[in-house]
């Protein structure tokens, strides 16, 4: 039988807790009921320092579910580190993390696993098929993530969103490697490139009714700048390009100019113009190359002290079983 572990951060989330929680309970149930095998080995909720009646919520949450494990943070410690400590404290064979708000509905879950055992994927993410902020919100958001996936390599973080079935191995390999500077599912992608996202029905409550986004701006340009040094930042190497390109471009004209003062056809005017014009566009590409060179060492050292690996091993032998279940039962959702 295989486990599921549902990981949630909550920072302020005191009105959705119980709803939330009851819905968990629920679709634990009907894991039960249909034969599904799969059962919800543990909720694990982690308080990250919420400002609001969470913590309390929480505690009585505990008391009345077996399944509910209550995690406290020393402070705030942003989404990504709750979700990271939830995962480091789980053992399902997958791991789901989602929002505490209900924008991310249990009975979703369901629809998220089949994609994941159809196709023996690794990482699955849900995200909204309409919008989920303001318009001009989703579409910088969309935005910055595909320019950041170009230019850091990490093309994976195209696909991140906050609802994410993961498989178990996988997600706690990733966690563990994941420093402060880490962009979680950056990591992720050091371990398998198996990732899909499916576009679901999803609506955000807190948004539906008017409050504001838990995020700042300072926060998101936050998030964008770590996922922009994530990856192996293949914009540097145009850079090198860009140098080499100087450095031919200053070797023919250079050329050009032996050529014109061997015939006799160099204007002795304006020779100083070109040659120096040469030396800059040599000098200038050498310059670019040696700090291409140097940075490619600078960014396989970071990798190296984040804990990149060279290898990682994954059994997903098991996946038949939940594949072969859900071709007969398809998921609602």
């Amino acid at each position: 039988m295989l486990q599921l572990s549902v990981i949630v951060p909550v920072y302020m989330g005191a009105d959705y807790l119980d709803d939330l929680c009851a819905a968990l309970a629920a679709f634990g149930e009907d894991l039960e009921r249909d034969g599904v095998p799969l059962r919800l080995q543990e909720a694990i909720f982690v308080d990250d320092e919420s400002r609001d009646d969470s913590a309390t919520v929480l505690a009585g949450l505990a008391e009345r579910h077996d399944f509910v494990q209550v995690i406290t943070l020393s402070r705030n410690f942003g989404q990504h580190g709750a979700t990271i400590a939830g995962i480091l404290h789980s053992a399902g064979d997958w791991v789901v993390s989602m929002d505490e708000d209900l924008q991310h509905p249990p009975d979703l879950i369901p629809t998220l696993l089949a994609a994941a055992v159809a196709e023996q994927l690794d990482v699955v993410y849900g995200s909204p098929s309409g919008r989920a902020h303001s318009a001009f919100r989703d579409f910088a958001s969309r935005t910055a993530k595909r320019l950041v996936a170009a230019v850091s390599g990490a093309d994976q973080l195209n696909l991140a969103s906050s609802f994410r079935v993961i498989r178990g191995p996988i997600a706690r390999a990733a966690a563990a490697t994941a420093s402060h500077e880490t962009y979680l599912d950056a990591a992720l992608s050091w371990y398998t490139t198996r990732a899909h996202r499916i576009e679901l029905d999803l609506v955000d409550e807190r948004v539906q009714s008017g409050q504001a986004s838990g995020y700042s701006l300072r926060r998101l340009i936050s998030h964008a700048r770590r996922a922009l040094t994530a990856g192996d930042m293949k914009f540097l190497r145009l850079i090198g390009g860009v140098g080499i390109l100087g450095v031919i471009a200053a070797a023919v004209l250079g050329g050009r100019l032996a050529l014109l003062w061997a015939t006799g056809n160099l204007d002795r005017a304006t020779a100083g113009w070109p040659s120096t014009f040469a030396a800059l566009l040599f000098f200038g590409g050498v310059i670019a190359v040696q700090l291409v060179v140097l940075t490619e060492y600078a960014i396989s050292s970071a990798l190296h002290l984040r804990g990149k690996p060279a290898y990682f091993t994954v059994d997903r032998s098991t996946d038949s079983q939940l594949a072969d279940w859900y071709a007969s039962n398809p998921p609602a959702g």
